[in-house]
């Protein structure tokens, strides 16, 4: 069994994805897991390791390739370093350069068009410039690293200067053993929407959600909406006055930040799930993780009509589709599901048979724990590779 340095710079430690599923799935697998992040304050796993990287370390990253975290890195002296956003790519180069250490890239974004499309303040020529040095250095990282485990098909055939057989899908899916059966009847739960997500950005849907809020109001459907995550100054404000204007406000809850622990018994008290992302490249690549969280709960889904979703949601099966950004197709969607609560609930449970046999997370840990033994096993990547032909 071998040392595998997992590195977390941008995410904190609770992060769903690295601490929840692919640190305990290696860790179970029997390789000595080192697990490198910021100081949860207290005794968290018995699994894997945790070393506390400080904030300075950890902000220093993005200013410096997170270059300066080498020195740690060679002392460690683990099999495979697993990279785990871009900042840590130039690192990642160069221990291909300076040590025998194996590079394992998680690639979860299509990482160019978020920064190319993202609004900031900065000058649109600058973010050309920065998305295009981004396309420069995830290329390098696929000449040269040991493997990438995409989140996505699209992230998948992103990176053709990988070969295939050094690549693996890890689907951000939900686990069963935290996502367990012992769920109330949709009938029996308290609110009947839910929108999870850490943030509600306006460009991540927050604007058709407002609209969608209008049209429920004006065509007298009665709702309560239970929104997971930490809604920010100025998105609350305009929450705040549209639910005030339309005389709502007591028919919406907004937890506030909760840990992905807490996730699924907060997720269960909803009937229908909500994924409102508008229609952008960067979106056409990723999946939206929330809907496999609403399936596991036995919750129909109601979601843009993107390429990622029509994976695993089946309009009229396990859920319904809407056009994105189309607020009136959005709320007859709604409207339909809370009509017809039968329905509802054939939906959700077909919902989550499909997560049972296919979306959840134990099956992709198991394809994550054959995708590192067969790194470790396999030789040092070189540095001549032949272009792979495309599989998905």
């Amino acid at each position: 069994m071998a040392r595998i340095c997992m590195l977390l710079t941008v995410a904190r430690w609770a992060e769903m994805r690295n601490f929840y599923k692919q640190a305990p799935a290696l860790a179970r697998d029997g390789h000595e897991v080192i697990f490198m992040a910021d100081d949860p304050g207290r005794k968290v796993t018995d699994l894997f390791t945790i070393h506390v990287l400080s904030d300075r370390q950890r902000r220093m990253a993005k200013f410096t390739g997170s270059l300066h975290l080498l020195p740690l890195i060679l002392r460690l002296r683990p099999a495979v370093l697993q990279v785990c956003c871009l900042e840590q790519v130039p690192l990642g180069l160069a221990l291909k350069v300076v040590s025998r250490i194996k590079v394992v890239y998680d690639s979860r974004e299509d990482m160019y068009h978020s920064i190319r499309d993202r609004p900031t303040r900065f000058p649109r020529w600058l973010q050309w410039i920065a998305a295009q040095c981004t396309r420069v250095i995830e290329h390098l990282a696929a000449r040269t690293f040991d493997g990438i485990i995409a989140s996505d098909p699209a992230i998948f055939k992103i990176h053709r200067a990988m070969p295939d057989e050094r690549k693996t899908l890890f689907f951000n899916t939900a686990l069963l053993s935290q996502f367990t059966r012992d769920y109330l009847p949709l009938s029996d739960r308290p609110y009947d929407l839910v929108w999870l997500g850490v943030t509600m950005r306006p460009d991540l849907g927050f604007g058709v959600f407002v609209e969608a809020l209008r049209i429920l109001t004006r065509r007298g459907q009665r709702f309560r909406m239970l929104l997971i995550g930490d809604v920010k100054l100025p998105e609350r404000a305009v929450l705040d006055r549209t639910a005030e204007e339309l005389e709502i406000s007591g028919n919406i809850t907004i937890t506030g930040y909760i840990p992905y622990a807490d996730v699924p018994a907060v997720v269960r008290q909803g009937k229908i799930g909500l994924v409102l992302l508008p229609d952008m490249p960067k979106l056409r690549n990723n999946i939206s993780c929330k809907a496999f969280e609403y399936m596991a709960s036995g919750m129909p889904v109601i979601s843009s009509d993107l390429p990622p979703q029509r994976l695993f949601i089946r309009h009229g099966q396990n859920g319904l589709f809407f056009e994105p950004g189309n607020a009136e197709a959005l709320v007859d969607a709604m409207t339909t599901l809370l009509n017809d609560p039968w329905r509802a609930q054939d939906m959700g449970e077909a919902g989550r048979k499909a997560v049972e046999r296919y979306w959840n997370n134990e099956r992709e840990q198991e394809e994550l724990r054959r995708f590192y033994r067969k790194i470790i096993a396999g030789p040092r990547r070189g540095r001549r590779m032949r272009r792979p032909a495309d599989k998905i």
